[in-house]
């Protein structure tokens, strides 16, 4: 994974295949994303957001879907 330059607010990230370099996707995220990781199955991205001073942990799934959000 790795940032792609944005114009708009929000991050957009790359998605590459290790072994050639192809591209799998991108993802957007929001303007407040901190801390990216790849979830522990390698399946997903997780990253913190905060909105209104309160940080969550969040769930992009590499497929496409809909994030979630895993702490309350």
């Amino acid at each position: 994974a790795y940032f792609q330059p944005s114009a708009q607010a929000n991050v957009k990230m790359g998605i590459i295949h290790a072994e050639d370099g192809q591209p799998v996707r991108t993802i957007d995220l929001p303007p407040t994303t901190e801390r990216i990781q790849w979830a522990p199955d390698g399946q997903a991205l997780l990253y913190c957001e905060t909105r209104a001073s309160i940080t969550n942990v969040w769930s992009q799934p590499l497929n496409g879907g809909l994030p979630l959000q895993l702490t309350h």
